[in-house]
């Protein structure tokens, strides 16, 4: 039996022998309670609403442009498209030629991409 202390914040559809489907229905806080018999733990989760300080960007060859996931409390992975056009590390846009990329901003919470 699963139970949540904050409906709204994250919601356990089921409990399954991996892990249990969740998703989330908005930010906040949310403790959320295993029962098994006569054993019973909880846990206490924060849901985040990350966002990305920009969602397009045009840019010169001698420019560079920084991205930041706000909201976003825990590492994040930034990959390009082709790093031969623009290359991204720790948020920061490096373009080398003319073209279009995309970014992509990728979070792991105890293995868990988000």
């Amino acid at each position: 039996m699963v139970q949540e202390s904050f409906p709204g914040a994250a919601v356990i559809q089921r409990w399954l022998v991996s892990p249990p489907e969740k998703w989330s229905q908005g930010k906040g806080k949310a403790t959320i309670t295993v029962k098994k018999g006569t054993q019973k733990k909880s846990c206490q989760v924060t849901v985040e609403t990350p966002e990305l300080n920009k969602t397009a960007v045009e840019m010169d060859v001698e420019d560079t442009v920084s991205l930041d996931l706000k909201g976003c409390s825990h590492d994040v992975q930034w990959t390009s498209s082709d790093d031969d056009i623009c290359e991204v590390e720790d948020g920061i846009l490096i373009p080398y030629s003319s073209g279009t990329v995309t970014v992509k901003a990728k979070s792991t919470w105890y293995g868990v991409e988000m």
